[in-house]
């Protein structure tokens, strides 16, 4: 047996001292998988192993949001085993998408549904929902319901938690995002960013080597979305030049009337006076 070989089979077999000692001896361990499909991230995700899992992202250069077979991600195989530690470094750090299908359609949710402390750590998440339906028309929720009636683990009491939660917060509300910034500082770059990662493939946190973005000089562009990672948003891309300030002012001021709003403040951190327009857009903020 080879040692790429070995190594696998120790994955497999859920063997951590044996994995760590074999780990740092393989050429390339991004090219060793199941059958072509299940890698050693996966399995390591599936095993709870959190420091090799951190070591074959970081080290390894293993992907976090590579699939596995069935078009699993790492979230299902750590949810299905109900490995929380591994979920959080994922989410959080990693930035996966705990909103990913597999080819049944079927969400880390979908796969937690009858493991309590997976399914309380999604759904807190706030990024999880109990309603979302895979190929065959079942929700969490439904799952749950099911695994209750063949007397397994009974998780109904959490998804029933974070339901009452979610009426008294409404899913279909909006928080407006006010995205300001000198002209040059990127603004309208993150603004494209923002757009392109509400529901496409790339998440919020991956999005690399952005082009071809023409800045918006004039007015106030508002965008209503429902973005898998932000949220349901209005975000307003204010345009920078100084001539729009006064204007600005007030149109910020009528949008926060009666509801909230968060500021994101683009500076160009490079340039002297970074300072400078930091202070301006929150004296512009606030007036």
């Amino acid at each position: 047996m080879s040692l790429e070989s070995r190594c696998l089979d120790a994955f497999d077999r859920g063997d951590h001292e044996e994995a760590v000692r074999l780990l740092p001896l393989v050429e390339g361990p991004t090219g060793i998988s199941l059958s072509g499909h299940t890698s050693l991230l996966h399995l390591s995700s599936r095993n709870g192993w959190l420091d090799v899992t951190k070591d074959l992202i970081t080290q390894y250069r293993c992907d976090p949001h590579e699939r596995g077979e069935g078009g699993r991600t790492c979230l299902h195989y750590a949810a299905r085993h109900d490995h929380v530690d591994v979920l959080k470094y994922l989410i959080f750090e990693r930035h996966c998408d705990p909103m990913a299908t597999d080819t049944m359609g079927q969400t880390p949710l979908h796969t937690a549904a009858a493991f309590s402390r997976s399914v309380k750590y999604l759904l807190s998440t706030g990024k999880c929902h109990s309603s979302a339906k895979d190929n065959r028309g079942k929700t969490p929720l439904q799952l749950a319901q099911e695994e209750q009636q063949r007397g397994g683990t009974d998780t109904l009491p959490i998804f029933k938690n974070f339901n009452d939660i979610k009426i008294s917060h409404p899913v279909d509300s909006y928080v407006n995002i006010l995205l300001v910034g000198n002209p040059g500082t990127g603004k309208s770059t993150l603004s494209h960013v923002i757009n392109e990662t509400a529901i496409g493939p790339v998440v919020l946190g991956s999005f690399r080597n952005v082009g071809g973005v023409v800045p918006y000089t004039a007015g106030i562009i508002p965008y209503k979305l429902q973005h898998r990672t932000l949220g349901n948003i209005i975000l307003h891309d204010f345009a920078g030049h100084s001539k729009y300030y006064s204007s600005n002012s007030a149109v910020i001021e009528n949008l926060l009337q009666g509801s909230g709003g968060v500021f994101l403040i683009v500076v160009n951190i490079l340039e002297k006076e970074a300072v400078k327009q930091l202070h301006q857009w929150l004296t512009v903020s606030v007036m």
